[in-house]
């Protein structure tokens, strides 16, 4: 391995945990010098178990990162910040834990800590996790499109065999740009998925609508897509 293919945030962490770990074993060498024994082998058990914690999430955190995307499609950056609501979690139950055994917690601010918890939720679904459902659409609509080709105008020579009208109505009420384009793709499916059920390896006169509408007890506007074609054989 050369020295380009090691993460910068590897060369981050293990510099943080040589200078730590160096400035703790300092005042442990100090404070052996100064006959304060006991203070000085505290201090260098906290040095090593910086640097068995630091290494140990080195090892183990790439690991579960890989594990994590293969069980559940996780991104890094998801499991990165997963890891710090689960410390957050772990301090509030620790706090709680420590009022009802001894009458005082350890100061954590369970309010806050639920503010942040519900603040890197809405990080996570709004920023950090892709949306899955554009790749899964373009991926089936690209394999369907290779056995049904569409056509806005066709001679009339080159069609085989006509075989009834077609129509594609998308599930989805678009109310952004981004769930519009969506909402045309899942229309679009339909309408060859329908086609390709009557047998026919095209579609001419494709046409796309989208009727628009208030939705229910709302004055939101949502849009839903419709493609209408004929299915023929050419």
């Amino acid at each position: 391995m050369t020295v380009q293919e090691i993460p910068v945030s590897r060369v981050v962490l293990r510099a943080i945990e040589a200078v730590l770990a160096a400035w703790i074993t300092k005042d442990a060498f100090l404070l052996y010098l100064g006959g304060k024994h006991d203070a000085a082998i505290n201090n260098a058990l906290i040095a090593a178990t910086l640097v068995a914690v630091v290494e140990g999430g080195l090892w183990l955190i790439p690991r579960l990162v890989k594990w994590a995307y293969q069980r559940w499609g996780i991104s890094s950056d998801e499991v990165f910040f997963r890891i710090i609501q689960v410390l957050i979690l772990a301090a509030m139950f620790a706090d709680g834990a420590a009022w009802l055994l001894t009458g005082s917690g350890f100061g954590v601010n369970q309010p806050g800590c639920l503010i942040a918890l519900v603040a890197l939720e809405g990080v996570i679904r709004r920023f950090v996790r892709p949306d899955p459902r554009p790749l899964e659409m373009a991926r089936a609509l690209g394999q369907l499109q290779a056995q049904v080709r569409v056509f806005t105008r066709l001679p009339s020579e080159q069609v085989k065999q006509s075989l009834g009208l077609v129509r594609g109505l998308s599930d989805i009420e678009a109310s952004s740009r981004r769930d519009f384009e969506l909402a045309e793709q899942e229309a679009l499916y339909a309408m060859l998925k329908e086609a390709r059920a009557l047998g026919a390896n095209a579609v001419i006169d494709a046409r796309l609508t989208t009727g628009t509408y208030e939705t229910a007890g709302s004055q939101w506007q949502v849009a839903r897509p419709v493609y209408t074609g004929t299915a023929v054989r050419i």
